[in-house]
C-alpha cells in the first residue's frame, strides 16, 4: 500500500540525516519503523523473544482525545508549562538540582519499599526506551513525593510530577547540551520532552506507565523493577530505593557533568539486570558476545542479533531493539563506540568484557540462552 506523507521541511532534514547514518535503508523504512513503534505504544505490545512484536487489546488502548475530558487530559500528564522565572543568576540545570538533588529532599520518612512485578522483566525491553537517566529522575520524583506525604503518591499525583518534572530536565538538558556543543550522539537530553505536550505524555506513558481503562500498564521503571504501578500508587520497590538515593553527576553536581549516571549507579543497575531483569541481560549477553567476536558495526551486530533470535520480526523492528539495547550498554559503560565519518565502531569496554565473563561463568541465575 503506498501512502503519502507530508513533512516539514525540518523534519524531513532530520530524517535524511538518520538514513545517511545507515541506520535506515531508506526513508520509507524509517516511517515504516515509526508507525510499528506506535502501534506497539498504543496497543501496548512489547517486543518479546522467540515471538513477532506483540500488538496487544486495543479494547483498552488509550482513549482519543475527543472522548476525554480536558481536565482528565491534563491528569494524564498533560501538566502546563511552568514560566514562572528562574532565580537570578542560575541555569536551568542548577534549578533542576534544586528540585530533585540530594540536598532538596526533606528526608523525612518513606514508606515501605512496593513489590516488584518479575513478570513484567522477562522480554527484551522496548528499544524506545534507549536511556538510564529518565529512570533516575522518576526514581527521585516518587522518592521526593514520598518523604512529602510519608505515603507513595497516587498515580494521577505522580505522573502530574513526573510530567513537570520530565519537562524541566529536558529544557535544562537541552540547555547543557547547546552550551557544551554535544552532537547528537552525545547528547545528554535524549529520551526527555520539550514543551510540546505531546512529547510529555509520551514520555510518561513509555517511562513511568498510565492507567487505562482503570488498570495499570507500567512503564519502563517497572519492567526494570525499580517501581511498581497499581490502580491506587506508584511506588519505589527496595532496588528502587537504593538507586534514587545514590548521587548522580547531572542531578546533584557529582562526579564529570557530561556523565549521565555515576560508577556506583552503573554497577547498581548492572547487578540488577543480572539478577532480576532476564530480558535485559539476555539482550547484553547476545550483543557483549557478538562485539567481542569481531562485530564492531551496527549491521553486523543487527544480522549477530537476528541469528539468535528464533521469532520472526521484521529488519526495521529488530534495528530498532538493537540500537535501543547498544545505547543503554553505552548508558553503563559496557561498550565503547568510535565514530568514523557516518559510521559508528562499538568495542567492548573493560568492564563490559568483565560483565560478560562473569554471566557465562556464573549460570546460577538461571536466563536461558537465546535460541537454546
Amino acid at each position: 500500500m503506498l501512502i503519502t506523507v507530508r513533512l516539514s521541511v525540518e523534519t524531513h532534514r532530520r530524517v535524511q540525516e538518520i538514513v545517511r547514518s545507515r541506520r535506515y535503508d531508506s526513508p520509507s523504512a524509517f516511517i515504516e519503523v515509526a508507525i510499528e513503534n506506535q502501534l506497539i505504544a498504543e496497543e501496548d505490545g512489547e517486543p518479546r523473544w522467540g515471538t513477532r512484536v506483540g500488538r496487544g487489546d486495543t479494547s483498552e488502548g488509550t482513549a482519543s482525545p475527543e472522548a476525554v475530558p480536558p481536565d482528565k487530559q491534563i491528569k494524564r500528564g498533560r501538566p502546563a508549562v511552568d514560566h514562572r522565572p528562574r532565580e537570578a543568576g542560575r541555569s536551568a540545570l542548577e534549578n533542576l538540582r534544586g528540585k530533585l538533588g540530594t540536598s532538596s529532599g526533606d528526608s523525612g520518612p518513606v514508606p515501605s519499599p512496593m513489590a516488584a512485578a518479575p513478570e513484567l522483566a522477562g522480554d527484551w525491553p522496548w528499544g524506545q526506551w534507549n536511556r538510564f537517566l529518565p529512570l533516575k529522575v522518576i526514581g527521585r520524583c516518587l522518592l521526593r513525593a514520598a518523604e512529602e506525604r510519608s505515603s507513595w503518591p497516587t498515580p494521577e499525583v505522580a505522573f502530574g510530577l513526573i510530567s513537570e518534572m520530565a519537562l524541566a530536565a529536558g529544557l535544562a538538558l537541552v540547555e547543557s547540551d547547546r552550551l557544551a556543543k554535544r552532537g547528537r550522539d552525545d547528547a545528554l537530553a535524549t529520551s526527555f520532552p520539550t514543551a510540546d505536550p505531546g512529547s510529555i505524555s509520551r514520555f510518561q506513558a513509555h517511562y513511568a506507565g498510565r492507567i487505562a481503562s482503570g488498570k495499570p500498564r507500567p512503564g519502563a521503571i517497572c519492567v526494570y523493577q525499580l517501581a511498581a504501578l497499581t490502580e491506587t500508587e506508584l511506588g519505589l520497590t527496595p532496588e528502587g530505593l537504593t538507586f534514587a538515593r545514590l548521587p548522580n553527576p547531572l542531578l546533584d553536581g557529582t562526579g564529570t557533568p557530561s556523565r549521565v549516571l555515576s560508577d556506583d549507579e552503573r554497577e547498581a543497575l548492572v547487578d540488577l539486570i543480572a539478577r532480576n531483569v532476564p530480558g535485559e541481560r539476555q539482550a547484553f549477553e547476545v550483543l557483549l558476545a557478538a562485539i567481542r567476536r569481531g562485530c564492531t558495526r551496527f549491521e553486523e551486530l543487527v544480522l549477530a542479533t537476528g541469528d539468535a533470535v528464533p521469532g520472526k520480526w521484521t529488519s526495521q523492528v529488530l534495528k530498532t531493539q538493537v540500537a535501543g539495547t547498544l545505547a543503554r550498554m553505552n548508558d553503563l559503560g559496557l561498550t565503547d563506540k568510535v565514530r568514523q565519518g557516518r559510521r559508528v565502531i562499538y568495542g567492548l569496554s573493560k568492564a563490559g568484557n568483565k560483565t560478560l565473563m562473569a554471566w557465562i561463568k556464573n549460570e546460577s541465575i538461571g536466563v536461558q540462552r537465546v535460541g537454546a
